[in-house]
């Protein structure tokens, strides 16, 4: 089972996203431990946005300093792309407690990622279940390519039946069909 951090600057202000994080959480619950932390974000109308950075980045490390047994992870855009299989199999690989970052509204200061802890930095896509060449968004044009996590049951099983697929056989690997069928392999990384 997984022992899962995920340490996010600033909180979610809106009730309908806590409502929403912690319906998540419940369904994880069979299959990883998972806390959430926050950690203050700065403000940075009065004192700049690399002053703001630079507290956040104060901050995370006191945290981590207390997790040296930790892997740690920054989501941050400039990181290696994982599409979700990728980065499933590269958890299932930790042996021991997972930190995953989630930056402040500027992003992460540069001086973090020049501190002593091992770091790995990903950005996570998941793709659109009617157009897998780009990327899941609350902007997409057909909202039928698109899972939210306020959405229940029915609409979930409703957009997944709807996703564009193909009608031939499922390889034994399906890392064989991930440039060749991306709609199979797009819905196969979301399982």
């Amino acid at each position: 089972m997984f022992d899962l951090t995920i340490l996010a600057f600033g909180k979610l202000k809106e009730e309908y996203w806590r409502v929403a994080g912690d319906e998540y959480l419940k369904r994880l619950k069979p299959y990883a431990r998972i806390k959430i932390e926050e950690l203050k974000s700065e403000a940075f109308s009065k004192t700049g946005h690399a002053t703001a950075k630079n507290e956040e980045a104060k901050r995370l490390e006191n945290y981590l300093s207390r997790k040296p047994e930790a892997t740690v992870f920054l989501l941050a855009e400039k990181g290696e792309e994982f599409d979700s299989l990728q980065f499933s199999m590269k958890l299932s690989q930790i042996k021991g407690p997972i930190i995953l970052v989630i930056g402040g509204s500027l992003g992460f200061s540069e001086k973090i990622f020049k501190t002593p802890y091992l770091f790995e930095t990903c950005v996570l896509k998941i793709k659109d279940l009617q157009d897998p060449l780009i990327k899941m968004s609350k902007s997409s044009q057909n909202q039928d390519g698109v899972l939210y996590l306020l959405d229940n049951e029915n609409e979930i099983t409703k957009k997944i039946a709807k996703a564009k697929t193909d009608s031939l056989m499922m390889p034994k690997n399906i890392e064989d069909i991930k440039e060749s069928r991306l709609e199979i392999y797009n819905l196969c990384e979301i399982y």
